[in-house]
């Protein structure tokens, strides 16, 4: 999993963000599981484009196995 994360360029406080986000866990409890800010988290959803394409491939994967 860390060689995925850096090829994603991604922190494991993001990597762990991912893993709550795809559970449908909100940016504030995301926020507050991972020790950053709601405003962190978002700004990771919006506007980081490792996580945004990480997010959607993991998103993929699931969908794929079901």
């Amino acid at each position: 999993m860390m060689e995925r994360m850096q090829e994603a360029g991604l922190n494991s406080k993001q990597d762990e963000a991912l893993g709550l986000a795809l559970m449908g866990k909100t940016d504030t409890e995301i926020a507050r599981r991972v020790g950053v800010s709601r405003v962190t988290v978002n700004q990771w959803r919006n506007h980081d484009e490792d996580f945004v394409n990480e997010l959607r491939n993991r998103r993929k994967q699931l969908w794929d196995r079901q």
